[in-house]
């Protein structure tokens, strides 16, 4: 996992959370949106069928906002969300891990145990298109993402999270997620 040198001391105000489908970003934006008490949200639910320049400007709306906690960005609008970002998640998880998490999600709502909202009710179909974004959203994303990561290192707080140990450990790291008093970040001081 690539950590910054510390966690800030001062809460984040706008975390924007980034990766492939069944990546979970929208679970950890949203655990981070609870922690921090901001509002969470999800750029794929609001995608619907806007247009792009349509689209882009719902996002530069939403990324004007003071706070929030966003899971998401497209090819089109990370550009927008970086930038106002103070937290940058980089997701970066293998294509095997991803296509497990969808598949069981799959499953689940196959089995009732999942409502069909994070799909947006798409069904299997749904499920093979976000299989083949995961397979190719390395390609197409990964180079946008690096080229956002070096261009916002200096005046962002970079994460860069590659297996699911390395998001345990994050969210282990987040002020006041572990309970414990004696955990460095709690008091602000640098985390080794």
């Amino acid at each position: 996992m690539e950590l910054p040198r510390r966690f800030e001391a001062e809460p984040p105000h706008r975390v924007l959370v980034v990766g492939p489908p069944g990546s979970g970003r929208l679970s950890l934006a949203t655990l981070v949106a609870g922690r921090f008490a901001l509002p969470a949200i999800d750029i794929a639910a609001e995608r619907g069928e806007h247009s792009e320049a349509a689209w882009r400007d719902l996002i530069a709306a939403r990324v004007a906002e003071a706070d929030w906690a966003m899971a998401g960005a497209d090819f089109e609008t990370i550009d927008l969300a970086s930038k106002r970002a103070e937290w940058f998640v980089w997701l970066d998880l293998p294509v095997s891990a991803c296509v497990v998490a969808l598949c069981r999600e799959a499953i689940a709502r196959r089995l009732g145990r999942k409502s069909a909202k994070r799909s947006n009710g798409a069904g299997d179909a749904s499920v093979w298109a976000q299989i083949k974004r995961v397979a190719h959203f390395t390609g197409e994303m990964g180079p946008k993402i690096i080229s956002t990561i070096e261009r916002e290192r200096r005046n962002r707080t970079i994460f860069i999270l590659r297996t699911k140990r390395d998001v345990s450990e994050f969210i282990a790291r987040l002020p006041g997620i572990s309970g414990t008093d004696d955990n460095p970040v709690n008091r602000g001081k640098p985390v080794p």
